[in-house]
């Protein structure tokens, strides 16, 4: 199945909304907030998150989608949005 036809866009679709919907259950569950309630243009922070939660989540996105977040790159995660893009980037497929 080819990226471009249709259906290909579709999966591709669907495969990044599972991912997207994963991303927000490990920051809800490193912040212990209910997944509905986290937005994606909002601040980690302002869901709770310090650097001892950033590290549970860095190591729950870590072993989830098998990708590396060095401590430079995870600084640079601020928001909701920041760390569901850098995910579906990187993730392999």
């Amino acid at each position: 199945m080819r990226c471009g036809s249709p259906i290909g866009r579709r999966v591709i679709a669907t495969m990044g909304t599972r991912m997207e919907d994963e991303v927000i259950r490990l920051i809800a569950e490193a912040c212990d907030v209910n997944p509905e309630d986290v937005q994606r243009d909002r601040l980690l922070v302002e869901y709770g998150l310090d650097s001892a939660r950033a590290m549970d989540l860095v190591v729950g996105l870590e072993d989830a989608f098998q990708v590396q977040i060095s401590d430079e790159v995870a600084s640079k995660l601020r928001k909701v949005d920041d760390v569901i893009r850098f995910v579906c980037e990187r993730a392999p497929r």
